[in-house]
């Protein structure tokens, strides 16, 4: 029994199959989006996360991605998912502390999540908004559940850990 494997490439309108430019610059598959090689990944995670302010001591770690050739848009997507993560973590820390002042400033970050380019452009303003209604509501359990389902590495990425 032979098996078939079938390919199909679509190729849109405005798209371009001859837009990829010398290895010496970002590629481009489709009209503006620039493509990350893995040589470029650590890179270009590290300036990305420059655009987002993480939690004291906290950083966007490339190692705890995996690697891969993406889209520069997507891979941002990825690193605003992991400054959330981390923003939830340090808010969910800092009750436990009974550090109110830090825990204030988690909060004002979190409140202000659905503002984020990113999250706008992705459509996950639905997606956030009933976890910063269980922040506001001090939903403890609510949040750890959402850390330990979506953001399972997110210590990783902050002091201490």
């Amino acid at each position: 029994m032979a098996a078939a494997i079938s390919v199909v490439v679509l190729v849109g309108a405005g798209c371009s199959t001859n837009s990829v430019k010398t290895p010496e610059e970002p590629r481009e598959v489709l009209s503006g989006t620039v493509i990350v090689q893995i040589d470029e990944f650590p890179e270009a995670v590290t300036r990305l996360a420059e655009g987002y302010d993480t939690p004291p001591g906290g950083r966007v770690r490339p190692e705890t991605i995996e690697a891969s050739i993406i889209a520069e848009q997507s891979l941002e997507s990825i690193v605003a998912f992991r400054v959330a993560c981390q923003w939830f973590q340090y808010w969910l820390d800092t009750r436990v502390l009974g550090d109110g002042e830090a825990e204030a400033t988690a909060r004002t970050s979190l409140e202000g999540l659905s503002d984020w380019p990113i999250v706008q452009r992705d459509g996950l303003v639905p997606f956030y908004a009933p976890l910063i209604s269980a922040m506001i509501d001090g939903d403890d359990a609510a949040i750890e559940y959402h850390l330990d389902v979506n953001c399972p590495d997110v210590r990783l990425e902050l002091p201490g850990d």
